[in-house]
């Protein structure tokens, strides 16, 4: 007796699929909610009343977690790259049993 080979393919049940079955979001498609919180993220960032009220906020030191927060989803996080040289290095060994 030989054994069945699995394969990716869903058997036919005989049952009917819904006419967009499968379908789903274009692969760099932004969702409705990413793209209504970054609307409002950048019309409150640009309103003149906001940043003039910024400017007091930082002079005072307040609330920069939340402007860092509204900034990122206004114009999007920038790319973190890391710079320097390595000082030391630790040698891992492998326990023998």
């Amino acid at each position: 007796m030989t054994k069945p080979t699995p394969t990716k393919q869903v058997p036919d049940t005989g049952r009917r699929k819904p006419p967009a079955a499968g379908k789903g979001r274009p692969k760099g498609a932004v969702n409705k909610t990413t793209r209504d919180s970054r609307e409002m993220a950048t019309k409150l960032v640009t309103d003149a009343v906001y940043v003039a009220n910024l400017q007091m906020r930082l002079r005072e030191g307040k609330a920069p977690h939340m402007e860092t927060l509204l900034h990122h989803y206004a114009y999007g996080k920038p790319k973190e790259t890391l710079d320097g040289t390595v000082t030391h290095l630790h040698k891992v060994y492998a326990w023998q049993d």
